[in-house]
């Protein structure tokens, strides 16, 4: 997370070492919208990527561009590295599965949004 980032909300998290870390989060309502529909069950096939990667960005996330399709996000001491989908730009089910389970390991508590 940059230093710089707009601080409006934040949250007390406790990485594996019982540090203290706090997270900024700036999610509007689209970003919550999308936030539902990556926990809804059955799990979704049909949730843009650039959708997720902006909500990502909400939560505190930073992105870098890999090579090919690749794509690097980085939570609170955490990297995930997923592949854009193309030509197609919605996102499959077991990326879905995967983006949750990066959110939830970065210690997110997605309880307050949703």
């Amino acid at each position: 997370m940059s230093i710089s980032q707009n601080l409006t909300n934040n949250n007390k998290i406790f990485d594996k070492s019982n540090v203290v870390l706090y997270i900024s989060t700036t999610l509007n309502n689209k970003h919550i919208k999308i936030l539902k529909k990556v926990y809804e069950n059955p799990v979704r096939s049909d949730i843009n990527w650039n959708d997720i990667e902006k909500m990502l960005k909400g939560l505190g996330a930073e992105i870098s561009e890999g090579s090919g399709s690749r794509v690097r996000i980085y939570l609170n001491k955490r990297i995930a590295i997923f592949h854009r989908p193309h030509p197609e730009k919605e996102t499959n089910k077991g990326a879905v599965k995967s983006v949750r389970e990066f959110i939830e390991n970065s210690g997110i508590n997605v309880g307050d949004y949703l």
